[in-house]
Formats: C-alpha cells, structure tokens, sequence
C-alpha cells in the first residue's frame, strides 16, 4: 500500500491486451466497432493493427491507480481522454500519482496516465477521484 499523501508516485504497471482480451471487453461492454478485433479493416482505416478500446486503456489506469492505494480505496469519480491509439499485443505502462488529498486522508484526487515503456507516446490521460470505504 502507498503512502497518502501529495505527490506520491503509485508503483507503475505493464499492460498488454490481446485479441481474446478485446473480443471480451468488447462483447461485455457492446462496443462492436471493428477496429477492434478486424486486423483488415483496422488497415483501412489507416492503423498499423487492430486498437484497443480506449475506455479499456481508461479500466487499465484505474485498476493499476486502486491497486497502487490498497483494498480499501474505491473510485468515485473518473475522467479520461484518449490522445493516442494502443495496439493490440502492444505493452504500455500505466502510471499514476496523487495530486490532492483531503485533510482528513479519506479523499484522493490522482493523475493517471498511460503511455509507451520508453515514455515518448502518451497514449491516454485522466483523473480518478478515489475515497476510502466509500
């Protein structure tokens, strides 16, 4: 568990997503456009591969950011906005750190990001206002 207070860096996660990993995210949230899962299609449409969803890329950021804080921290409130696509099979890091917290330690506001492992490309960022218990 990370310590509770400005600035603190949560530990930082790779991610890679699969085929079988957006067909499910995909299916569980109906979202069944075909960049997602037509490699042929995806080519058309000017990408290198197939996409990850970028509210996937969002649930990535958000758990590594819960994880990071401990069992008793829940998200309250998420924004987030997508500036750059995933590729499937490709790793990205998940990243985040606390940038307000409340006097009485029980409310967090935290940055969370994701980009590639060499940091050059931000792929996604956004905020995630957590609280404890809640």
């Amino acid at each position: 568990m990370a310590e509770i207070k400005q600035g603190t860096e949560l530990e930082s996660e790779i991610r890679t997503l699969g085929n079988l990993e957006l067909f499910l995210y995909s299916a569980s949230v109906q979202i069944p456009h075909r960049i997602h899962y037509d490699l042929d299609y995806a080519r058309e449409e000017g990408h290198r591969d197939i996409l990850v969803h970028g509210p996937f890329q969002a649930v990535c950021m958000v758990q590594q950011a819960l994880g990071g804080l401990g069992d008793d921290w829940r998200a309250t409130k998420v924004s987030f906005r997508n500036l750059s696509p995933v590729l499937v099979d490709a790793p990205f890091e998940c990243a985040s750190s606390l940038i307000e917290v409340s006097e009485d330690g029980e409310e967090a506001r935290v940055e969370i990001i994701s980009r590639s492992l060499d940091g050059q490309t931000v792929f996604t960022t956004g905020e995630l206002v957590v609280r404890r218990g809640a």
